[in-house]
């Protein structure tokens, strides 16, 4: 009798458990994030934004693991940054990764 009462009360846990994670997984809210990255091409002080040395590494090492982790991520361009030279060849970098930009 005592293994009757075991075995049913196990049989129970056991569907218990298999139902409630079956539920769980079609319950939870699906949870997304976004990385933003302001004041592109390039925030810092004027000697990094002006330096074109500084900014394409950095852009490129950025974008690098950006994508190889498949990070969503957005950059904001601030118009008013220095040196319009390298903005556009900047934005090209962030768009040819697939990035979005606003």
């Amino acid at each position: 009798m005592r293994r009757h009462v075991l075995r049913t009360c196990l049989v129970l846990v056991v569907g218990i458990l298999m139902c409630g994670a079956s539920d769980a997984q079609d319950v939870r809210p699906q949870r997304s994030a976004a990385v933003t990255f302001d004041d592109l091409p390039a925030s810092g002080g004027v000697n990094l934004a002006c330096s074109r040395d500084d900014v394409f590494p950095m852009t490129r090492s950025l974008l690098e693991h950006i994508t190889t982790h498949q990070i969503p991520a957005v950059g904001f361009v601030n118009e008013g940054r220095p040196c319009p030279e390298i903005v556009e060849e900047v934005l090209r970098l962030w768009v040819n990764a697939g990035l979005e930009l606003g």
